[in-house]
């Protein structure tokens, strides 16, 4: 396992600190040979000893010449020095001490890795959801007997084939998109089990909410002096069915009030944004609304 970059980060300001040490102490030491004498020279002076012309007024100014040691210790510039060193050693503590809190958050976790396999196991990656089990499992969810559900997804799967097939023909002898194509597809389309037709509206309906579809036709406008608002439409409201056959899409409207004889007064079946149920009567032809999808549980 790589090192956490927390502990690569301690270690490089670990190795600042060091450095700022070694500046601090570089300084300070530089500093110092500016100011003071020549080691020759306070040697010579030394070892010649006070001159016998200058007698004691020379030798009292020696003495006043030299430094005292103690006030040189306590010099300004030493008292800064001496803080740094004391700031720099607090620091590498307060670093030392991250950085031993930093490995022990290592090593927990990479405590944690080792047996995280051996408690619960490797992680089986999800596999991809079957469509044909998904569509058998909705089935039966929503009142298909098993054996039903399973013989319809079967039933569609073998059309599926044909189709595959039939193109497959087609292409290679020559014959794709004509008309015998076309006749051949058209045969094909007829033997496909139609699901509302097989299962029932009811069963039908329930399918369409089990598998997240949307199953209602629904207003979401009334145009002004249209029949539908003079029957007490409005906007929110779902249709549910018209003339006594549900309708699950807008072709299916469209077709039911483009049908029978033009202004004859037809139940329709609305259900309200609240859940209640009521029933209309308007006259056959444009509703004069606007429409869109929506989906609602059929059992609410």
């Amino acid at each position: 396992m790589q090192k956490t970059p927390l502990l690569v980060i301690a270690a490089f300001l670990a190795g600042a600190l060091t450095g700022a040490l070694a500046v601090a102490g570089y300084s300070h030491t530089d500093a110092t040979p500016e100011t003071a004498a020549p080691p020759d020279a306070a040697m010579a002076v030394r070892e010649a000893g006070p001159s016998p012309a200058l007698g004691a007024e020379a030798e009292s100014a020696s003495q006043a010449a030299e430094p005292d040691q103690a006030e040189v210790s306590a010099s300004p510039a030493d008292a800064e020095f001496q803080s740094r060193l004391e700031d720099i050693s607090r620091g590498w503590t307060r670093l030392e001490a991250e950085i031993a809190r930093l490995q022990a958050r290592i090593d927990g976790l990479e405590r944690r890795l080792v047996a995280a396999p051996a408690a619960g196991g490797e992680r089986a990656e999800t596999a991809p959801a079957d469509p044909a089990e998904q569509r058998r499992t909705a089935l039966v969810k929503a009142g298909l007997a098993e054996d039903q559900a399973a013989a319809l997804v079967w039933r569609e799967a073998q059309a599926d084939l044909d189709r595959l097939e039939l193109r497959d023909l087609a292409m290679r002898e020559g014959w794709f998109g004509t008309d015998r194509y076309r006749e051949e597809l058209g045969r094909i389309e007829t033997e496909v089990p139609r699901l509302r037709a097989e299962v029932g509206d009811e069963v039908y309906d329930r399918y369409l909410y089990a598998v997240g579809e949307q199953n209602r036709v629904r207003i979401s406008s009334v145009i002004p002096g249209s029949a539908a608002e003079d029957a007490g439409l409005r906007a929110g409201d779902m249709i549910e069915t018209y003339e006594g056959a549900r309708v699950f899409g807008f072709n299916e409207l469209r077709r039911a009030t483009s049908g029978g004889e033009r202004d004859e007064l037809v139940p329709v079946q609305i259900r309200r944004a609240d859940g209640t149920r009521v029933q209309a009567w308007l006259p056959r032809g444009p509703l004069g609304v606007r429409l869109d999808m929506a989906r609602a549980d059929p059992d609410a």
